[in-house]
């Protein structure tokens, strides 16, 4: 399996998993950096993007921050903001999606549209921090890499285990 640009999606929320999820995203970065992968993207948000984008970095990789707008980060922790623009300013690469929205809708759409443009070319693999709950942005980022064919490694933080399911 050679992937030179991996995507990632995954969950904000990962609890009592998060240091577990580190552990195998550092892990499977260096696997993937063994077999050609140089650079890895990610949506920036809270959770497993932000763990992925530091380990990517400190894996000596190139990183690719997909943002979907401007604002994302304005309503977070401080510290998460600064960690937010301390990655951002660490990519080798950044795509911004779009405008700030005006409202939740709009807010939830640029985020769904932000996951189909970190999914699309160049990405050639994803990895899928997901619980396994056919809801939310992480299920419906899912749902588009199968949708054109992009293999994915599921990291399940709820039965901890990662398998490859496509």
């Amino acid at each position: 399996m050679t992937w030179p640009v991996v995507a990632l999606t995954g969950h904000w929320k990962l609890g009592a998993a998060e240091e577990w999820v580190r552990a195998q995203l550092a892990a499977g970065i260096a696997r993937l950096r063994d077999q050609g992968t140089h650079t890895g993207r990610s949506g920036m948000a809270l959770g497993a993007d932000t763990i992925w984008a530091e380990e990517i970095l400190d894996a000596g990789l190139q990183l690719h921050a997909v943002v979907p707008f401007e604002a994302q980060a304005d309503q977070w922790p401080a510290h998460a903001r600064l960690r937010w623009e301390r990655l951002r300013a660490g990519a080798h690469a950044e795509t911004v999606v779009g405008p700030n929205p005006r409202d939740y809708v709009r807010t939830v759409a640029a985020l769904h549209y932000r996951n189909q443009v970190l999914l699309d070319p160049p990405s050639a693999g994803c990895i899928a921090v997901w619980d396994g709950r056919e809801r939310g942005g992480t299920w419906q980022a899912v749902r588009y890499a199968r949708k054109i064919g992009l293999p994915i490694v599921w990291v399940d933080p709820v039965r901890r285990v990662v398998e490859r399911v496509t």
